[in-house]
């Protein structure tokens, strides 16, 4: 809704609905294009382990896959009904494929300095897609195991938790602004959270 708030205020001398509907098509774009970018990253992680046999002929393949998974993934039902019209699950969606997409360049950097930059990222995708919708909190458990697996000692940095604890806490305070759009008592307000106890009720 925010987001939708923004795009309509913008001079593009089009009517809302129609600005909005763009809106959609423009996430379910990202959401291709960042699995597809995503795709092509594993293939080059795997790579990098070893992994992968004759280079040339893999990378070719790896990009006729991806582009056939793209193509698959964005002309499907479920995308392509929520991308027609504006809707929170197409936006979720392009945060699935955000979170995706950084957890495989956080395995890229996890023996680097800048990881904890990564992790913040991750944590702050996640707070901020609950406030669009909760399906990627079933990416969470994933995410440890997936650090796990990369570098499990990461658990005991108290800088990357920090990290993550700070990007989590601003993603989910996105839902603070709910308070003073209630004070504005817009026609609909459920449950009137214009308070910090009105906020607790709601949530």
């Amino acid at each position: 809704t925010l987001i939708g708030w923004l795009a309509t205020r913008l001079p593009l001398g089009l009517s809302d609905v129609f600005t909005l509907n763009l809106l959609a098509g423009a996430y379910g774009a990202g959401a291709v294009a960042f699995l597809t970018y995503t795709a092509v990253t594993l293939f080059r992680i795997s790579d990098s382990f070893g992994f992968s046999v004759t280079r040339k002929q893999s990378y070719y393949v790896v990009i006729l896959g991806a582009v056939l998974g793209a193509l698959t993934f964005g002309l499907s039902e479920t995308l392509w009904e929520h991308t027609i019209k504006y809707n929170p699950y197409v936006l979720t969606a392009l945060f699935t494929a955000l979170i995706l997409w950084a957890m495989v360049r956080w395995w890229e950097k996890a023996d680097r300095s800048e990881a904890v930059g990564w992790l913040f990222l991750i944590a702050l995708l996640f707070g901020l897609d609950v406030s669009v919708h909760r399906t990627n909190l079933l990416l969470f458990p994933g995410l440890f195991v997936w650090v796990a697996l990369r570098r499990g000692r990461t658990f005991k940095s108290v800088r990357a938790w920090g990290m993550g604890l700070l990007g989590l806490i601003l993603g989910l305070a996105v839902h603070l602004l709910i308070i003073p759009m209630a004070t504005r008592d817009p026609f609909l307000n459920m449950s009137n959270p214009d308070s910090l106890a009105g906020f607790y009720d709601y949530i």
